[in-house]
């Protein structure tokens, strides 16, 4: 893994194995070395809460879903039973009366 101060400028042209991920941890490991272990284990907690309100998210978005899905399919069935009648009506204009 490429390390660098933060003084060194660090550039592709002369690392070109170096990936924006790499960087990244290379920032995050060196910031969690710092961090107090009862702070760490806040930022899990808080990474568990979001974890779980993005899953509760989820579960409605699904429930929403199915829910606008069924009404589209009602409306498009009332479509065309409208058009069915108006078609009937305008073949068969006996049936009218």
């Amino acid at each position: 893994m490429v390390s660098a101060s933060a003084s060194e400028p660090v550039d592709r042209e002369f690392n070109p194995g170096l990936r924006s991920y790499s960087v990244f941890a290379i920032v995050c490991n060196a910031s969690l070395r710092q961090v107090r272990p009862m702070v760490t284990s806040k930022l899990a907690l808080t990474f568990c809460k979001l974890v779980s309100h993005l899953h509760s998210c989820r579960v409605k978005l699904g429930a929403s879903l199915q829910i606008l899905g069924a009404s589209l399919l009602q409306t498009k069935i009332a479509i065309w039973a409208l058009i069915a009648t108006l078609y009937l009506v305008h073949q068969y204009p006996m049936l009218s009366s």
